[in-house]
């Protein structure tokens, strides 16, 4: 509405009606639709979250059974090759003794043995520290440790 003046005096008003009806509707219907694509969204982000969730428990598990396939391959590793290896040291150490006079054939023989059992032993050691860095190899290093003093004497 507005005043019909003269001066400082009303004398009368003009009143306008607009209809808003549709305009309304159009306001309701974009709420509406505002609210329903807030819920989808809130629904997509919680399926998301979960999924994510789901992956980042998957991994976790996938990398445990990687590491305990890991340990298992290098233990079997370290305990089967540092058995033959060993059996292999008191072998040469016997056969040092028994042919110690049999000349310089045997003794290059029994070299080269030791020597295979030398390079044998630092593979073992590497593919085990390479499957499962920081695993305790204390026997094979005990058992490198136990050719080395037998080469020297």
């Amino acid at each position: 509405s507005h005043p019909i003046l003269n001066g400082a005096q009303v004398l009368g008003a003009v009143v306008t009606f607009v209809d808003i009806t549709e305009r309304k509707r159009a306001a309701d219907a974009l709420q509406r639709a505002k609210d329903e694509l807030e819920g989808r969204v809130r629904e997509r982000t919680l399926a998301l979250e979960t999924a994510l969730q789901q992956l980042r428990e998957l991994s976790a598990w996938s990398e445990s059974v990687r590491e305990e396939e890991r340990t298992r391959i290098a233990r079997e590793i370290h305990d089967e090759l540092g058995q033959a290896l060993t059996a292999l040291r008191i072998d040469l150490a016997w056969l040092r003794t028994k042919c110690s006079g049999e000349g310089p054939r045997v003794a290059d023989k029994l070299s080269s043995s030791f020597q295979l059992v030398v390079k044998t032993l630092d593979a073992v050691r590497r593919i085990s520290e390479d499957l499962r860095p920081g695993i305790a190899i204390d026997g094979l290093h005990d058992l490198a440790l136990a050719i080395a003093a037998w080469r020297e004497a």
